[in-house]
């Protein structure tokens, strides 16, 4: 994957064949199967979830979940905010507004998927309270940029923003 500062080593691939090659083909395929099926019951769970919606069809041989909310209802950055504070690092996305997991093994036991499931309900309801008292107050939800931890007031400035970025850094 390409990032502001450049590709992402070969690392996953190298992990990869380690695991193949210390554990074996057959405890690789198991543990690929496993993360296989708890992505699709995140994603099936997650589309339970009211005002939330996952993208495309994560079950199709991917291991990443993306999910956004109904951002009138409340933004996925808010939602994104509560899971920060239960311990989730979830990436966040742009164009639409969304938040990804990439499931690996940590992710497959039980009681972690029904944990999730619980505190992505719990931060929905809680960034729909917040957004609210935002509202009436009058101040901005924020958005995300992509590659980065940093949220702005003002979505329509993040091209700006990212070509002036990349000049400062290629020149």
């Amino acid at each position: 994957t390409n990032s502001f500062t450049g590709r992402k080593s070969g690392n996953i691939t190298l992990m990869t064949w380690a695991t193949i090659v210390l554990n074996g083909p057959k405890f690789y395929k198991r543990l690929a199967r496993s993360i296989n099926d708890t992505t699709f019951e995140l994603a099936t769970n997650l589309n339970k979830i009211p005002h939330v919606t996952v993208i495309g069809n994560p079950c199709d041989l991917v291991n990443v979940v993306a999910f956004y909310t109904d951002p009138k209802i409340c933004h996925i950055s808010g939602v994104n905010h509560f899971l920060k504070q239960k311990g989730y690092n979830l990436n966040e996305l742009q164009k639409p507004d969304a938040v990804h997991i990439a499931v690996t093994e940590n992710h497959t036991s039980e009681e972690f998927k029904k944990q999730f499931i619980i505190d992505v309900v719990v931060s929905v309801r809680e960034a729909k309270l917040a957004q609210k008292e935002a509202s009436e107050k009058g101040l901005p939800t924020g958005a995300a940029i992509y590659g980065t931890s940093q949220k702005i007031s003002d979505s329509s400035i993040i091209d700006k923003v990212a070509r002036n970025y990349l000049d400062l850094l290629y020149s």
